[in-house]
């Protein structure tokens, strides 16, 4: 911690002071020209050069200790201080979580597919990349996690089958690391497009959460208050399930079906295709599936036809979700200031001196009229 010093004295005891001083200066000018002392000597000759002696000094150091010990007594009476304030760069900040807000989980495809490369530009198309669609996901997803802070967010990643990367939670920074790992399966045993299960999955999750926190809530303990529930589901493709989960129900789930439990659970779908290909003729009942079972959540579907333009959708739909809560940032706290009195040691001091100077004049350096 950094502090700065700063001196000071009561200032209504120092003008006090001024002015007692001020009407003894005028007191002893007044009487030194009324009552003037004087001595008178016939011849000062052999006075010019006499000097200070060692006996002298001796004799008027008790003197000396009793004015010491008034200066003493009179900065007491000025209550000097100094006092430390932390520096402005000093300051703590103490992280308030959020006790509200929304669940939003990410369900991103990795898929084979996910490794083809597409071409990044900036809005200047002057800094061009090869990145493959699944770093596209990594870059734009932290993003968005960094501008949703009082959002709870877990991420679910999915192919053949869904796998959660990251449950439900407040601390983003896991997130960004997290996603760092996420990678496009490579194994063709555990390769496909399972959406819907991946959807019906994801909600099953939501809902169990929800009634984790109302437990809590029923035991009096703190618990995160969901207002609404949303999926963001980034693809390249569309329903396409392993063939050989050709006789399970549940990872061959339909879109449509997973989208109605969806709803059923208070949930929304944002459905975002980052293939153009999508919007080709030959693709149109997948896409208007899509469209559809986004809508009856009350949710949106999206299609990206420039790599870049996934940080467009995300902003879209930050807008959509905005939590209408008042924002719970760090709070910043100002350390108590360091106050150091010395008004106890100066009076300490003054009659320590006193003491002192009667002691003397009265034994060792006593004087006789």
């Amino acid at each position: 911690m950094v502090y700065l010093a700063f001196f000071t004295i009561d200032f209504r005891a120092f003008i006090f002071l001024l002015v007692a001083a001020f009407l003894f200066y005028i007191w002893r000018l007044v009487r030194g020209k009324i009552d003037a002392p004087a001595l008178y000597y016939s011849r000062l000759e052999s006075l010019q050069h006499a000097g200070p002696s060692l006996k002298s000094w001796a004799a008027d150091f008790p003197n000396l200790l009793k004015k010491a010990a008034l200066g003493c007594l009179v900065l007491a009476f000025l209550d000097p201080q100094i006092v430390a304030t932390p520096k402005q760069e000093s300051l703590t900040k103490h992280k308030v979580d959020p006790k509200e807000g929304l669940a939003i989980y990410f369900l991103l495809d990795q898929s084979g597919s996910m490794a083809m490369q597409v071409v990044l530009e900036d809005a200047q198309g002057l800094d061009v990349q090869f990145v493959s669609k699944a770093e596209l996901l990594k870059r734009f997803t932290k993003k968005f996690l960094a501008d949703r802070p009082q959002d709870m967010i877990g991420i679910v990643q999915f192919a053949r089958v869904p796998q959660i990367m990251s449950p439900l939670t407040l601390d983003h920074d896991s997130l960004q690391s997290r996603l760092d790992s996420f990678n496009v399966i490579q194994n063709k045993e555990y390769d496909g497009t399972g959406i819907g299960y991946a959807i019906y999955k994801t909600a099953h999750i939501i809902a169990s959460t929800r009634y984790f926190a109302q437990e809590l809530e029923k035991q009096g303990k703190p618990a995160y208050d969901i207002k609404g529930a949303i999926m963001i589901v980034v693809t390249d493709g569309f329903q396409s399930p392993n063939p050989e989960d050709k006789d399970s129900r549940l990872r061959t789930i339909g879109l449509q079906e997973a989208a109605e439990y969806a709803k059923s659970q208070g949930i929304k779908l944002y459905v975002i295709n980052i293939d153009p290909l999508i919007k080709n003729e030959e693709f149109a009942p997948q896409r208007h599936l899509m469209e559809r079972v986004s809508e009856l959540t009350g949710g949106k579907f999206f299609t990206v036809d420039n790599p870049s333009d996934l940080s467009k959708v995300y902003a879209t739909i930050d807008k959509l979700e905005k939590t209408q809560l008042p924002q719970e940032s760090a709070v910043q706290s100002l350390p108590p200031e360091r106050l150091v009195s010395f008004y106890p040691y100066l009076i300490g001091l003054g009659l320590l001196g006193l003491f002192a100077g009667l002691l003397l004049e009265s034994t060792f350096l006593r004087s006789i009229p």
